[in-house]
């Protein structure tokens, strides 16, 4: 009788553990043969290797189209095409059947680039000298003048940030350690944050920088915080610190940053986040360079 999918799911996720991939990574290979799963049973399939068949996976890419961003289908192909070249690797499967399915490019998200002035108000709406004001501005300054991923601002300790050299040391995707730098107003904020972080009840439990009330703060922790904050300040739309990371490498260009030190610093190994970071204000810093240069006053 041929295995569950749930079952050999549990040894694939052993797998990608030893290779030390991101937790967000196996999440997301998690959810994709779930989602298969949920679409065998859907159709009356047992949900058995058997059934990663190349026609039924195109029956439930289809589906997905109906239902799901063209980003997130192209997560969930992803994530069932590793898990079926991982079967072939294993010996549970002869043939990979998506080894010749080609998964169509989705366009690059617009995210959209968070005003300068709506930055100022967020800063504003946290504003004050308790603990989680000062700690909430620091994060922000961060997010804003660094584009430090969430996880990246999550994971930094007391240890990685230098403030006397306006620098902290982070550990991104792939487990890349890179610098981050960060002028004089970050460098404030985040010292008021460590002077009042050296007497909170849960400094002592951990070397994790930014805390709160039950510990270390996740990442749920400031998508929820900066939405509570936005909400309270009057800002529409949705303040993600995706968009916080959009935003600096738009301004960053907009300064007349390089491409070449952008992508260092980001932390990005190809040119292709070039294209799609700060992509929603390509062409309002096409037209400030247009009026900068003034060609047609050459004659």
């Amino acid at each position: 009788m041929p295995d569950e999918i749930s079952d050999l799911a549990v040894s694939f996720e052993i797998a990608l553990n030893a290779e030390r991939k991101s937790p967000n990574t196996v999440r997301g290979y998690r959810y994709s043969l779930l989602s298969y799963q949920e679409w065998l049973t859907a159709n009356g399939l047992p949900t058995t290797v058997d059934q990663l068949t190349k026609d039924n996976i195109r029956r439930w890419l289809a589906d997905l189209h109906t239902r799901l961003k063209p980003s997130s289908v192209k997560t969930r192909f992803a994530g069932l095409k590793v898990f079926c070249g991982w079967l072939v690797d294993e010996g549970e499967l002869e043939v990979n059947p998506m080894a010749t399915l080609r998964q169509v490019e989705p366009p690059p998200p617009q995210v959209p680039i968070i005003p300068t002035v709506e930055i100022a108000t967020l800063l504003k709406s946290c504003a004050g000298r308790g603990f989680e004001e000062v700690r909430d501005t620091a994060m922000i300054r961060l997010m804003f003048e660094a584009g430090v991923r969430v996880f990246e601002l999550c994971g930094l300790t007391v240890d990685n940030v230098d403030l006397h050299n306006g620098t902290a040391v982070v550990l991104g995707k792939g487990r890349k350690v890179r610098s981050v730098y960060f002028t004089a107003r970050t460098t404030r904020a985040l010292d008021r944050y460590q002077r009042q972080r050296r007497h909170h009840p849960r400094a002592a439990e951990t070397n994790m920088l930014f805390i709160g009330q039950r510990g270390p703060v996740t990442t749920d922790g400031v998508r929820k915080r900066l939405a509570e904050l936005a909400h309270r300040a009057g800002l529409a739309g949705r303040f993600n610190p995706h968009r916080f990371r959009h935003t600096w490498s738009h301004n960053f260009r907009a300064a007349g940053g390089s491409d070449r030190n952008l992508k260092r610093l980001a932390g990005w190994s190809t040119d292709v986040m070039l294209e799609r970071y700060g992509n929603a204000a390509a062409d309002s810093r096409a037209q400030e360079e247009a009026h900068r240069l003034r060609l047609g006053d050459m004659i």
